[in-house]
C-alpha cells in the first residue's frame, strides 16, 4: 500500500492497489547527509503541518485555482526542497495527478512499512507509468552516446538501488540537472547495454528477466555499490524474484541470505560460477595469471565476484549428457537440489574423479616457490570436478575444482571449491572455476567417467572484518614521504602517547624516539627498558626496536621493522625478508626464519605500501612472539610469550595544540601467555599438528613444515564397515609403537636439551659482555 504524493496539493495520499492506480516515480541518487541529504516522510509532514495551520480558515483549506496552477501552496513553502518540487512539476506538466519518490514517501521509522517497501520496491516501479530518473551531475545539451560523455559517467549508473530502477519500470525518461528532457530507456538502449551490460532485449522488454542466467544478473550489480553493506542483497530481491525480511545490522550475512533463497527458489546453478575462471586448453597447460578472493566456499561474499560472469549461459541436462558422453542422456543428470547445514551444503552433483588422469591433475599444479601460506598448508590440491549446468560464451563447460583438507578427515564444514599452484603470503595463484573446451574433455573421457556423487560443499568461508584502523579513511590525507620540495623533512615523528601508557604498565620505558634522514630513506628506532619492581622471570635488559621506510619507484615505500636484544617470532604476514638497516654492515644478515639470537639484530619482514595506504589509520604494521626466559623446555606444549605488535598510524583526533606529531610509532606488549601456533589451526579452528612447535624448537612458524618431524596419525578402524575388538597381537603392536613413539620424544627432547645449553652459555658470554660494558 504506497504512500503517493499528490502533484498539486503537495499532500500525501493513500492507494491500496498500485495496478489500478496511475502515478509516476522518481530514480535518483540520494544527496549525501553533509550535503543536506534526502528530506524524509517526517521531514515533509512537519511543513504540510506548518503549511495547513497557516491557513485562516477551515474554508480555505482547499487549494484555490490559482493555488492548484502554482502546484499547490505546499510547494510554496521555501523549506519544501528542490528536488521535490522539480519532480512534482514534471510530473504535474505531464498529467500525473500521484507521483512516489522513495526518499518521503516511505515512513523509515516503521520498521514493518520499511520491511514492506524493500519487498515490494521493484513491483512499485514495474507498476508505474513512468519512471523519471534525475541526474543532477549531467548538464543541459550533453550527448549520452558520446562515449566521454556525462551520462555516461553519471553516479547515477554506479548505484546499486537504480539497477532495479532501470530494468522494472515499461518506459524511462532520463533528465538533466535542469530537469530537461535527455532521453528515453528505448531510445538510449544500446548506450546502456554498453555502460552497464544490461541485454539490449531486457531493457527493451523483449526478453524476460528469468530467461538471463543468475550468474548474468549478478554481473549487473557487480560494480554498483551502496551506502549501507545489507543493500548489496535488499537492492537485488526484486531482480530475482526474492523476498526476504531486512534486518539491518547482519552486514555480509543479507547478501549470502539472499543467495540460500535464490538457490531454493531457481533452479539455476550459474549461481555457484563465480570467481576467476581457469580455461584448461589442455592437458599440458600451466598456470594463469588472474586471482580471485581466496574464498573456497559456495556462496559469494557480495556482488562483486561475479564481475566476470556475464557471459556465462544455461545448459539443459540433454546438452550436459551428451557433452560428458552418458549413456542415458538426461536421466543421469542430477536435478538442483540443496540443503543447507551447518555442516555445509549437501548436494547431488556430476563428478569426474581427476585420480586416474595424472596429466590433468599436474596441470592443476605447479611447482611451489618459497614459503606457502596458512590457508594453502591446510588446503589440499584439486582431486574432482564437478560440472554445473552452465557454460560462457565459447561454449566451455563450466566446473568446480573440489579439494579436501589435508588434515585427516578432511573439513567438517565440506569440500573447498578451489585449487592453487604458486603461492606465498602475499602472492597467490589460484582459481575457482575451470573452463573445459571440447577437445579437452575428450582426452579426460577417455582416461575417466563422470558419475553423480553426493558432496558437501563448504558453505562460505567466514574472514575476519577488517580492523577499522586498516581501512582507508579520508580524514587523512595522503602524506608524501618523498616529496622534492623538502616536506619530509617537515615530518614529526613520535612514540604514540597511548603506548607510553600501556608499555609503563607493563613495567616498560621507551627511550625518546630517534629520527634519522637520507636522501631516500627514514628510520626510527627506540629502546624499550624494563623497570619493573618484580622480576617473576628474569626480564631482557633492553629491546631495540627501529623501523626503516625507503623510497622505491612508483610513489611506493618499502617498510621494514627491527628487533634486537630478545628472542623474537616472527608472526607478520608479508612475503620477503630484509636486512636490517641499523646494524653495522659487518653484522648485517637476513634472517630466514624470523628468529634473532639475543644480541644480534633480526631480519624483519618487508611491506611495500603505497601513498594511497597513508589514507588508513595504521599505515604499516607488523606482529611478533616476543620469547621470555623461563622453564618453556619443559613443557612441549608451548612456551611462555609477550606478544609484540609495532605500527606506523596517523595520531588519534585530539584537542587542537595537543599534538602535533604527524605520524606515531606505536608499540603495544602484552603480559606473559602460553603460546602455541595460531598460524597453524585448522580450517575449523583447531590446532594442527604442529601445535606449539613454532616455540619448543625456537625455530620461525614458517619452517615448520619441513624442519619438525610430525608423529605417526592413529591407526584407522578396520574397513568395510567393521568394528573389531583388539585381539593380542593388535596390542602388543600397539604397545610397540609406542614404545617408538616415546624413543622418538626423547631424542628430540635431548637434542632439544643440547640446543638450549648451548643458547645459555651464548647467552652468558653476552650478559657477562653487556655487564662490562654497563660498568666502564
Amino acid at each position: 500500500m504506497p504512500r503517493f504524493l499528490n502533484t498539486w496539493t503537495g499532500e500525501f495520499e493513500w492507494h491500496n492497489d498500485p495496478k489500478l492506480t496511475t502515478y509516476a516515480v522518481l530514480s535518483h541518487v540520494w544527496r549525501d547527509p553533509n550535503n543536506g541529504g534526502e528530506q524524509s516522510y517526517g521531514d515533509v509532514r512537519r511543513i504540510q503541518a506548518t503549511v495547513q495551520n497557516s491557513r485562516p480558515s477551515v474554508s480555505d483549506t482547499a487549494p484555490s485555482n490559482k493555488d492548484r496552477r502554482q502546484g499547490g501552496s505546499v510547494f510554496s513553502h521555501p523549506e519544501l526542497s528542490d528536488k521535490i518540487k522539480g519532480f512534482c512539476k514534471v510530473a504535474r506538466d505531464a498529467g500525473f495527478q500521484l507521483a512516489w519518490n522513495d526518499a518521503c514517501c516511505i515512513d523509515k521509522t516503521s520498521s514493518a512499512e520499511l520491511s514492506e517497501a524493500i519487498n515490494s520496491m521493484y513491483e512499485w516501479y514495474r507498476l508505474s507509468d513512468m519512471c523519471y530518473v534525475y541526474l543532477p551531475d549531467v548538464p543541459d545539451g550533453d550527448r549520452p552516446q558520446d562515449p566521454k560523455s556525462k551520462f555516461r559517467e553519471s553516479r547515477w549508473h554506479e548505484r546499486g538501488w537504480t539497477l532495479q530502477e532501470l530494468i522494472a519500470p515499461e518506459r524511462v525518461e532520463f533528465l538533466t540537472q535542469s530537469w530537461r528532457f535527455l532521453g528515453t530507456k528505448m531510445g538510449l538502449a544500446t548506450t546502456l547495454e554498453q555502460r552497464t551490460g544490461i541485454d539490449f532485449a531486457i531493457l527493451t522488454g523483449r526478453a524476460a528477466l528469468d530467461s538471463v542466467s543468475v550468474a548474468r544478473r549478478m554481473s549487473w550489480a557487480a560494480e554498483r555499490h551502496t551506502t549501507r553493506v545489507e543493500d548489496q542483497a535488499y537492492s537485488l530481491l526484486g531482480i530475482f524474484g526474492i523476498h526476504m525480511s531486512p534486518i539491518y545490522g547482519e552486514g555480509g550475512n543479507a547478501f549470502r541470505r539472499l543467495q540460500e533463497e535464490i538457490v531454493r527458489t531457481i533452479p539455476d546453478q550459474s549461481i555457484f560460477a563465480w570467481g576467476d575462471s581457469f580455461t584448461m586448453r589442455s592437458l599440458a597447460t600451466r598456470g594463469h595469471d588472474r586471482f580471485d578472493e581466496r574464498s573456497p566456499g559456495l556462496l559469494a561474499s557480495s556482488p562483486h565476484p561475479f564481475k566476470d560472469s556475464s557471459d556465462i549461459t544455461l545448459v539443459t541436462p540433454s546438452h550436459l549428457a551428451t557433452s560428458l558422453r552418458l549413456e542415458r542422456s538426461s536421466e543421469d543428470v542430477p536435478t538442483m537440489h540443496c540443503i543447507f547445514t551447518p555442516n555445509g551444503v549437501r548436494m547431488r552433483l556430476l563428478c569426474l574423479p581427476l585420480v586416474g588422469a595424472q596429466h590433468a591433475l599436474e596441470a592443476f599444479r605447479e611447482v611451489e616457490i618459497g614459503s606457502t601460506c596458512a590457508e594453502c598448508r591446510r588446503l589440499g590440491h584439486a582431486d574432482t570436478l564437478a560440472f554445473l549446468q552452465c557454460q560462457n560464451r565459447l561454449g566451455h563447460l563450466i566446473a568446480l575444482p573440489l579439494c579436501r583438507s589435508r588434515e585427516e578427515g578432511g573439513s567438517k564444514h565440506g569440500l573447498y571449491i578451489r585449487t592453487h599452484g604458486q603461492c606465498s603470503d602475499k602472492w597467490h595463484r589460484s582459481y575457482r572455476t575451470v573452463a573445459l573446451p571440447k577437445e579437452t574433455l575428450v582426452v579426460l573421457l577417455q582416461q575417466v567417467r563422470p558419475a553423480v556423487v553426493e558432496v558437501s560443499l563448504l558453505r562460505y568461508d567466514a574472514h575476519p572484518p577488517i580492523p577499522k584502523s586498516l581501512r582507508s579513511n579520508v580524514v587523512h590525507a595522503n602524506l608524501d614521504l618523498w616529496s622534492g620540495y623538502g616536506l619530509r623533512n617537515q615530518l614529526v615523528f613520535d612514540i604514540a602517547p597511548h603506548s607510553i601508557y600501556s608499555l609503563k604498565a607493563q613495567g616498560f620505558v621507551p627511550s625518546p624516539l630517534r629520527v634519522a634522514r637520507s636522501d631516500r630513506a627514514i628510520f626510527l628506532t627506540t629502546t624499550l627498558t624494563f623497570n619493573g619492581a618484580s622480576r617473576s622471570r628474569r626480564a631482557p635488559p633492553a629491546i631495540e626496536l627501529g623501523l626503516s621506510l625507503t623510497e622505491v619507484e612508483s610513489w611506493d615505500t618499502k617498510a621494514c621493522f627491527s628487533i634486537k636484544g630478545v628472542n623474537v617470532t616472527d608472526l607478520g604476514s608479508d612475503d620477503s625478508l630484509c636486512i636490517n638497516p641499523f646494524a653495522p654492515d659487518t653484522a648485517r644478515h637476513a634472517s630466514t626464519s624470523g628468529l634473532s639470537n639475543v644480541g644480534d639484530h633480526s631480519g624483519g619482514r618487508i611491506s611495500v605500501f603505497d601513498r594511497f595506504a597513508h589514507r588508513r589509520r595504521t599505515i604499516v604494521h607488523s606482529e611478533y612472539a616476543v620469547h621470555s626466559d623461563g622453564d618453556w623446555e619443559k613443557d612441549p606444549r608451548g612456551c611462555m610469550v609477550r606478544l609484540l605488535r609495532v605500527a606506523l598510524e596517523h595520531p588519534f583526533a585530539s584537542p587542537a595544540g595537543r599534538y602535533t606529531s604527524n605520524l606515531l610509532f606505536s608499540i603495544e606488549l602484552s603480559e606473559e601467555h602460553r603460546y602455541t601456533s595460531l598460524i597453524e589451526s585448522g580450517p575449523d579452528g583447531f590446532l594442527s599438528e604442529n601445535d606449539g612447535d613454532g616455540c619448543g624448537d625456537r625455530t620461525s612458524v614458517y619452517e615448520q613444515d619441513n624442519g619438525v618431524p610430525s608423529l605417526p596419525s592413529p591407526r584407522a578402524p578396520a574397513g568395510d564397515g567393521d568394528v573389531r575388538y583388539a585381539t593380542e597381537e593388535s596390542v602388543e603392536g600397539l604397545r610397540h609403537e609406542n614404545n617408538a613413539l616415546r624413543a622418538q620424544i626423547a631424542a628430540l627432547s635431548s637434542q632439544h636439551a643440547l640446543e638450549m645449553q648451548d643458547m645459555d652459555r651464548k647467552m652468558s658470554a653476552m650478559l657477562a659482555r653487556l655487564d662490562a660494558l654497563t660498568g666502564s
